[in-house]
Parts: C-alpha cells; structure tokens; sequence
C-alpha cells in the first residue's frame, strides 16, 4: 500500500549535489534514490538495462552501440539524452582518482552520442565484463551542479528540501517506472 515515511541517518559530510563525489555506502545509496545509471547490477550480480534499454556489441568486443530509453524525464522535466551520459563520463574523467566510479574511465575508451538516443561506447578492453564500468550515476548536462538548489536526477525521489543537517526526498511521480510506494524519505 502506498504511503509513510522512512527515516535514515544522514551520511556524514554528504554531497547531495554531486553523485561521483560518494565516499560511503550511505551516500551511495541516498544517491542510488535520485540518480539512475546506463546500466545497473542486480541482485545476482548480472548487469541489466536502466536508462539504456538495449544494447550490441561489435565484432572485436570493444565497441558496444546503446539505444536509451524514450520515455525518461529529468526531475525538471526536460528530456534524458545520450549527450547527458557523455557530459558525466567527461565529469568522471576530469576528477581521476578522487572519484569511487574511477574504474569507469579505468575501463572505458571513448563515448561518443550518436543521436539523442543512442550511445557508442568503446572500452579498453573486449567482452562483456567491460560493462560493469557503465554503473555511474549518470547527471544532467543542462544543469550547472554547483549553481543548482537542489540535485537533478531521473531516479525514483526527487530533492524536495535540503540542508546540512537534513535531505527531504520525495517520490518522482514522472518516473519512467512504477512511482514509489513510499511519498517520503528523510535522511
């Protein structure tokens, strides 16, 4: 039944505006709540779709073609692109080791958006293992992170308040999934 509120501790220290920065698994995991990546891992530890819906991979291994998913909004309703996925990966690279995605510029070559709704990425090196690096949190490019009130995401909650002492998070109801079942979550 929908409804309720959660209540978690607040991650000491959190940056709420910058996914890449996440330090612990607190972090990770209020940031998990707002973000979405490419792809994500389950509970067997396989890689399934997220943003991307689908994806190929050439003949040599290393060059894999995603095509996202249409119907994905951002919380300020403009429209997710592969260019978004792009922007963030740059992000990536520029912060080197500082990051806890690092493995992700690690792993991948070159990512280039063919149009809005296809993604070409080439790793370092072939097969399907390659993939794990595309678990990012990916982040909005139309949206200046160090200018912004509250965080932009396409995940499930979006940043309803936020503080030093508290992040007040509620449900997306424009999500591309089934909307929350709980309205609200406190950390």
């Amino acid at each position: 039944a929908e409804g309720g509120e959660l209540r978690l501790p607040m991650p000491v220290n959190a940056s709420i505006y910058n996914p890449l920065a996440v330090n612990t698994k607190e972090m990770k995991l209020m940031h998990s709540l707002i973000f979405e990546s490419l792809l994500r891992i389950d509970k067997t530890n396989l890689i399934i779709p997220s943003l991307a819906e689908n994806w190929v991979v050439d003949e040599t291994g290393r060059e894999w073609t995603f095509n996202l998913r249409k119907n994905v909004l951002w919380h300020n309703l403009t429209a997710f692109t592969a260019s978004d996925v792009v922007y963030t990966f740059n992000l990536l690279k520029s912060m080197g080791s500082e990051t806890y995605y690092k493995y992700a510029s690690q792993k991948i070559e070159t990512m280039e958006a063919v149009d809005a709704n296809t993604l070409k990425v080439v790793m370092k090196q072939p097969g399907y293992s390659s993939l794990y690096a595309l678990t990012f949190p990916v982040m909005c490019a139309s949206v200046d992170i160090l200018s912004t009130e509250v965080p932009i995401g396409t995940g499930p909650y979006s940043v309803a308040s936020a503080s030093s002492r508290r992040v007040t998070l509620s449900s997306n109801k424009n999500w591309w999934r089934q909307s929350p079942y709980i309205p609200t979550i406190l950390f």
